[in-house]
């Protein structure tokens, strides 16, 4: 499954080979709505139709609240499966990689290197999340991250998201770790 116009001897080492590719399941889940951005869009949408149909001025409430709220809505409701839409997953006996088409951003690649010391784990029911790196933070580090304050934040993980074959990839990777594909 290689994306049009991509060569991979132009990317992968001369003794690397991939060992599966994927894309992730672009379907929608209410499991993943931002709560900051969807829940609160969702509000001022209702709160906005609600005041608008009580009151006689109309128009200076929708034309102001209602593109905001659509855009909250589509920010934290509809951006996910819109991005997983045009995301690329591919494992080699190497590196992961992750390769996106996005609007504004164009495309890109991002290659990370499976070593035995990766934080490799399986999370979630299907469609599970095959994580195997961490976001490197900026450094300095701001104070709720850092280790002596109450409630530091945990680093964001990289991976592969929403796979309807995540334990199939786990075990790909737990067996790169071992050395298992030279």
């Amino acid at each position: 499954m290689t994306r049009q116009g991509m060569d991979w001897d132009d990317i992968l080492d001369a003794d690397e080979y991939i060992l599966w590719q994927g894309r992730p399941d672009p379907s929608m889940s209410l499991s993943e709505i931002g709560p900051t951005t969807g829940l609160f869009g969702l509000f001022l949408l209702f709160s906005t139709v609600l005041w608008a149909t009580a009151t006689d001025e109309k128009w200076p409430m929708v034309m102001v609240h209602l593109p905001l709220a659509a855009l909250l809505l589509y920010v934290g409701v509809l951006q996910k499966p819109r991005q997983y839409r045009r995301t690329w997953y591919t494992l080699s006996n190497k590196r992961a990689y992750i390769a996106t088409d996005l609007p504004f951003q164009g495309k890109r690649l991002k290659s990370y290197v499976i070593t035995p010391n990766s934080p490799v784990a399986l999370e979630g029911n299907a469609p599970h999340t095959v994580t195997f790196a961490f976001h490197i933070l900026p450094d300095p580090v701001p104070r709720r991250l850092r280790a002596g304050a109450k409630n530091p934040a945990p680093a964001p993980r990289i991976g592969f998201e929403r796979l309807p074959d995540g334990p199939k990839v786990f075990h790909l990777l737990r067996d790169i770790q071992e050395g298992q594909y030279p």
